[in-house]
């Protein structure tokens, strides 16, 4: 996470993390930093998690390869489900570094989104926005060593449904249905969900 300052300070995004200049603050996912915990699209499936592959924004081996699997035509969104409330404004942020694919969509989805991918898709080698999706207002701002830090937010509905944060490897067109090599992906870090809408933390 960053202080105040914009830097990189140690810390698990499990649960509940902590703003150093006003109030704590709760991190929605579980698991954010263990991608291994994180739910994959079904089917196909096509996609491998490689935990702890290199270091983190904070130097600490933490961050996970998320390698897009061979299957012709299929997309590989990972997800994390969480507890969230109708008519509510809705922050997800994640760090994530080039691993062979440089193109990332971040989004919120599903029925509680009123079934829309609402959030944005980003380029990790230039460090710019390509699209914004359904009213979503988007960041992506470097940290250091090909780091990004993407934050998108989102009103979730007045019906309810399932709460889900969402990040897929994009191909080169910015398609998300595609067949990978099997070892080339996206490298994930410290995932959060707040209510409001920036990254607070």
């Amino acid at each position: 996470r960053l202080n105040s300052a914009s830097s990189v300070i140690t810390g698990e995004f499990n649960e509940v993390t902590y703003n150093l200049t006003s109030a704590v603050i709760t991190n929605l996912l579980a698991y954010s930093q263990d991608f291994t915990n994180w739910s994959m699209n079904s089917p196909p499936n096509d996609y491998t998690v490689t935990a702890d592959a290199i270091a983190a924004p904070d130097n600490t081996v933490t961050a996970d390869l998320i390698i897009k699997g061979t299957t012709a035509g299929s997309s590989s969104i990972v997800y994390k489900l969480f507890s969230g409330t109708v008519n509510t404004g809705y922050c997800g942020s994640v760090y994530a570094k080039a691993g062979g694919y440089s193109k990332i969509r971040v989004a919120f989805d599903s029925s509680a989104f009123a079934n829309t991918t609402t959030g944005g898709t980003f380029d990790l080698s230039t460090g710019t926005t390509n699209s914004v999706l359904n009213g979503s207002t988007v960041t992506i701002s470097s940290v250091g060593n090909g780091w990004y830090r993407i934050s998108v937010t989102a009103i979730s509905d007045s019906d309810g449904g399932n709460y889900v944060f969402a990040v897929a490897p994009l191909n080169n067109s910015y398609g998300i249905n595609f067949a990978g090599d099997g070892t080339s992906g996206i490298y994930l870090w410290g995932a959060q969900v707040e209510v409001g809408s920036t990254a607070s933390i």
